[in-house]
């Protein structure tokens, strides 16, 4: 095996769509992602050493004016553990990832993360399979 391979796993987060970032001392990393109303967002992430805040941030149209609220509040996570969750959009707009090591005046933070965007569509798909082969073992 590869020692990279190994390395970006360490964390359970496969290899195949593991992106790696640094993110300077002082510094924070705002990850913007179009969704529509059902989207499921999905992410998981581990920091190299230290620890990092992590959050969510929802920015939508409301009112004819944009609006923003953290949907998952700024959270310290520790190092060299898997952080995971996911969000189901309840509108059009944008879902931000945000990293943030601004309370950092000396040290960078590597952080090795993944998301999937899974559409409302996809999602009723993929529940309606779901559904049929539950059904299929319960008769």
């Amino acid at each position: 095996p590869e020692t990279g391979r190994l390395l970006n796993d360490r964390f359970g987060l496969g290899t195949a769509e593991v992106e790696t970032v640094t993110i300077a001392k002082g510094q924070s990393l705002q990850m913007p992602l179009t969704v529509k109303k059902g989207d499921i967002v999905s992410w998981a992430f581990g920091v190299d050493a230290q620890d990092i805040l992590f959050g969510v941030e929802v920015r939508a149209q409301k009112d004819g004016r944009m609006t923003s609220e953290f949907v998952v509040p700024l959270e310290k996570c520790s190092s060299h553990r898997s952080v995971r969750g996911q969000y189901t959009s309840l509108t059009d707009g944008r879902l931000v990832l945000v990293f943030d090591n601004t309370s950092s005046w000396i040290r960078s933070r590597t952080v090795h993360y993944r998301y999937e965007i899974v559409s409302a569509e996809e999602a009723a798909r993929l529940d309606a399979k779901v559904a049929s082969v539950e059904t299929t073992y319960c008769v």
